[in-house]
């Protein structure tokens, strides 16, 4: 094989990679609308329940790239901030602190922790 069609073959899976991502971008764009717009709409989900899901699904769209560039506490770590956020958050708008919602932030924060320290000490 030559070295022309060596870098032929790299920028063709370069040209396929970036057309992936662009339609990774566009179809989590979409339904990132999508699940905030129906979360706002009066009478539905609420906009805290929108939002979670919108950053949820945008994760698992991007989660392939994500996991590249971060080690698996800082996942953890990502996963109890966004997790505590949209608890804080639901507090703020409105909600009391019942029971249930001081059980999620416990196990949110107890989970994260769990399975970080896991992860850092295989590290």
């Amino acid at each position: 094989m030559s070295m022309n069609q060596t870098e032929d073959d790299d920028s063709g899976r370069s040209s396929l990679a970036w057309l992936r991502f662009g339609f990774q971008v566009l179809f989590a764009g979409a339904a990132a609308v999508l699940f905030i717009g129906v979360g706002a709409a009066p009478g539905e989900w609420g906009l805290i329940l929108g939002v979670t899901m919108a950053v949820f699904f945008v994760y698992w769209v991007f989660r392939e790239e994500i996991e590249q560039h971060l080690t698996r506490p800082q996942e953890w770590a990502v996963f109890a901030f966004s997790g505590v956020t949209v608890v804080v958050a639901a507090l703020i708008e409105g909600g009391e602190l019942t029971d249930e919602i001081l059980l999620a932030l416990v196990a949110l924060i107890s989970v994260s922790g769990i399975f970080g320290y896991r992860a850092m000490k295989r590290r």
